[in-house]
């Protein structure tokens, strides 16, 4: 699911399989994304490293995920 403003993909929710690094490799390259949700045991805190380039983020929402406080640490 994608949410658009002025053209640009600003929210993206992925579930399950969609939790993957190719996935998480191009939102990596969204340049206004600001809120982000991600469902899924695939996702871990490898994965979850690969969308700290996305700078601009405000909202992250993990659910049902395999990523601890060292994940979130990562991001910072």
């Amino acid at each position: 699911k994608l949410t658009k403003a002025d053209g640009a993909v600003v929210g993206v929710e992925l579930v399950d399989d969609q939790v993957n690094d190719d996935s998480l490799k191009l939102l990596a390259k969204l340049p206004y994304l600001t809120q982000l949700s991600l469902t899924g045991p695939d996702l871990t805190n490898a994965r979850l490293a690969l969308v700290k380039p996305l700078t601009q983020l405000e909202r992250l929402l993990t659910l049902n995920s395999n990523i601890d406080d060292e994940g979130l640490a990562n991001l910072s």
